[in-house]
């Protein structure tokens, strides 16, 4: 990973599914020039966790949300001396043995939190049956993938990845706020294993971030890493 960050040199980078735990002391995640914002796993069960890094040349601080979502991580970006823009990073486990059932309303909670503020929200949200072109559900879809949907919708909030991120589905989001903050996204291209310490699909997904008015825009590379059993998204942004 740190070899494909010299080459892209991203401004951010949004990790899904670390893996990391209290073990793993930020040293060892330590990527030069960069800050780290993390959170872990904190229980006995393999996976999961989410990490932003951010240039140490930009204005940024940690954010913690008020709702208990168990794995998200957000950060507050300031630039032209006074617009912020909250970054965050969310991973929900498929497998309801992890944290229950109750992940379904904590996950519509943070994203109805943040629904006030200019944001970007990334991440692994393992929603499936959600045609995100036509902005329905599926007749097959679950009662968990309908009320998502519902929120999204009844916070007038954008997903901008349309293309399949699993063979079937769309499960790897962005969404924003401001339906013109995010644009051109396309997948660049896939390998065939990533280079942490298990083998994993990944695909580049690219995309632009602008927010008007801004006479001359700060430009700013956002890439969205996600480690996952069969996928690894990156997404980059311009304000």
């Amino acid at each position: 990973m740190r070899a494909e960050i010299r080459v892209l040199e991203p401004d951010i980078v949004a990790i899904s599914e670390s893996w990391a735990d209290d073990r793993i002391r930020d040293k060892e995640l330590h990527i030069e020039g960069y800050v780290i914002f993390r959170k872990d796993r904190k229980l006995q069960i393999k996976g999961g966790g989410v990490i932003i890094y951010v240039k140490d040349n930009l204005t940024v601080s940690e954010i913690i949300m008020e709702n208990d979502f168990p794995e998200q991580v957000w950060c507050k970006l300031k630039y032209e001396g006074y617009r912020e823009l909250l970054i965050g990073v969310c991973y929900r486990a498929p497998n309801k043995g992890v944290y229950g059932y109750g992940a379904h309303k904590q996950i519509r909670l943070m994203t109805e939190e943040v629904n006030n503020r200019d944001f970007v929200l990334l991440g692994d949200f393992n929603y499936t049956g959600i045609d995100w072109i036509n902005n329905c559900c599926d007749s097959g879809a679950s009662i968990e993938s309908k009320l998502f949907l519902n929120t999204v919708n009844k916070c007038f909030l954008t997903q901008h990845i349309k293309c399949l991120t699993t063979d079937k589905s769309v499960q790897y989001l962005i969404i924003s706020k401001d339906p013109d903050l995010v644009y051109n996204v396309q997948v660049l291209r896939n390998f065939e294993k990533s280079r942490l310490v298990f083998f994993a699909k990944y695909c580049h997904i690219y995309c632009h971030l602008l927010k008007p008015p801004c006479p001359c825009p700060y430009d700013i590379n956002f890439y969205l890493f996600i480690f996952f059993v069969f996928s690894y998204g990156c997404a980059k942004i311009k304000l």
